[in-house]
């Protein structure tokens, strides 16, 4: 149950204490987004990991839908990694509206 953002300095206490959930831990830095082909340092292949600066946040339990969606708010400057921005998030509504308001004059 971990999820990442990018860069913000809080501690497990105070992003509780503004969540009104437990955070189990905070990770700072470094944080491992994936593996790519590469060569380590004898030149044999191998997974080199993918690092990006960011942190990333365990939680006690599963949080839900909502409380990631709290942290994304509280987060402004930060990207959730699978997460979208908000300009993706009104570019899906404005979508979905075109779509729907098409099938509306197509029925007509």
């Amino acid at each position: 149950m971990k999820y990442q953002w990018l860069h913000k300095e809080q501690t497990c206490d105070e992003l509780s204490a503004e969540l009104g959930f437990e955070i189990a831990s905070i990770t700072r830095g470094d944080i491992v987004v994936g593996y790519e082909e590469g060569r380590d340092e004898a030149g044999k292949k191998a997974q080199v990991p993918i690092i990006r600066r960011g942190i990333e946040i365990e939680f006690r339990k599963e949080p839900t839908a909502e409380q990631l969606a709290r942290l994304d708010l509280m987060l402004p400057d930060l990207r959730r990694a699978g997460g979208k921005t908000l300009a993706e998030r009104v570019q899906e509504v404005a979508d979905r509206v075109a779509e729907l308001e098409r099938k509306s004059t197509e029925r007509a």
